[in-house]
């Protein structure tokens, strides 16, 4: 049994409907994995070293999330320079585009990219082309236990590409899924520890009380729930929120989706990255705390999202979404919930 509250309500045990064929893309590599990688350091020389990766299902089955870590726990270098990664992977296919949705989270390099992800020629391919460099990853050889993992670079928006690293990956054991054991941690690690508090200290589990408007534009509200807790070597805060909360019978689910939150010192702000299955949404949110608040800001796409957490305390909060269609001239509230500790 899981006793962290964040991981039993996060994992499941198999893909869900209706996409549960097209979930198997990514469905086959769940389970851990030994990493052997190549890759080059800041000076351009080739180094290597092991790492491990392991693969599950979440958000109701509706996504699969990985974490890769590179060296690998109890390896030589791990937690330090020039640790090479230690980040996670949230996946899900979005039928609107006929495609995966996949976003690459890292605190240890700062970095959140989106990437587009296809089945190419029996490889599978992911593309994030919307900002430079692009990139490009893929899994070939694709066996029961055994894959290659390639990592491209372009730096002239995609006429030629240059192998950045390579990961030769094979499967421990059919039965193992470590996912839950390599993602979740017991509290706050690295230099930012400080800073990570500001959402750290919403560990646990809480209730929602929502309200927002339907397509007709009247007030509808509904129970839900959320969770929050410690990941990836303690260097992010990992949050789950559903809507309506398991086990009520609405005919609707509104929204089962997640936050990964990291601290980036260079930018001395939090990237937060919101990821839903349910509305095949991933949004990109620079945080900062403004007076007793959190405020969270996605402006790179349109409508602009502004949401907030306010009235703060130990065991409840508020929460509130607003969007701009503008260009951040006009805010118009869109939803809001009431939530209290368990």
């Amino acid at each position: 049994m899981i006793a962290d509250a964040l991981a039993e309500a996060l994992h499941a045990a198999g893909p869900a409907r209706p996409h549960a064929e097209h979930l198997e893309l990514f469905g086959q590599f769940v389970g851990s994995w030994d990493i052997d990688w190549t890759g080059l350091d800041a000076e351009g020389k080739a180094r290597t070293a092991a790492g491990e990766l392991h693969v599950g299902w979440v958000l109701g089955g509706r996504a699969v999330q990985d974490v890769w870590v590179v060296p690998g726990r109890g390896e030589p270098e791990e937690g330090g320079p020039p640790l090479a990664f230690h980040g996670s992977t949230v996946r899900f296919y979005d039928a609107s585009i006929g495609a995966w949705r996949s976003t690459w989270i890292d605190p240890v390099n700062n970095r959140v990219r989106r990437f587009v992800g296809r089945p190419v020629d029996g490889d599978v391919l992911l593309l994030s082309d919307e900002e430079e460099p692009r990139l490009r990853w893929r899994f070939s050889d694709i066996t029961a236990v055994s894959f290659t993992w390639r990592g491209e670079i372009s730096r002239d928006r995609g006429t030629s590409w240059i192998v950045d690293e390579e990961m030769q990956l094979v499967r421990r054991g059919a039965a193992v899924d470590g996912l839950a054991k390599a993602l979740h941690v017991a509290g706050p690690a690295g230099p930012h520890a400080g800073k990570l508090r500001l959402f750290g200290r919403f560990a646990g589990s809480w209730d929602t009380a929502w309200s927002g408007l339907d397509a007709d534009g009247r007030v509808v509200t509904a129970r839900g729930e959320a969770h929050f807790g410690w990941v990836l070597g303690g260097r992010a805060v990992q949050d789950l929120w559903i809507l309506p909360r398991r086990g009520d019978a609405e005919p609707r689910v509104a929204f089962h989706g997640s936050w990964i939150r990291f601290f980036d010192a260079a930018i001395d702000a939090w990237r937060s990255t919101w990821i839903d299955p349910v509305n095949g949404d991933v949004r990109r949110f620079v945080v900062r705390a403004e007076g007793d608040e959190i405020l969270m800001l996605s402006d790179e796409e349109q409508p602009q999202l502004r949401w907030r957490f306010t009235d703060i305390a130990p065991d409840a909060f508020t929460f509130r979404a607003e969007r701009s269609a503008d260009a951040g001239a006009i805010w118009t509230l869109d939803e809001e919930m009431r939530v209290t500790r368990r």
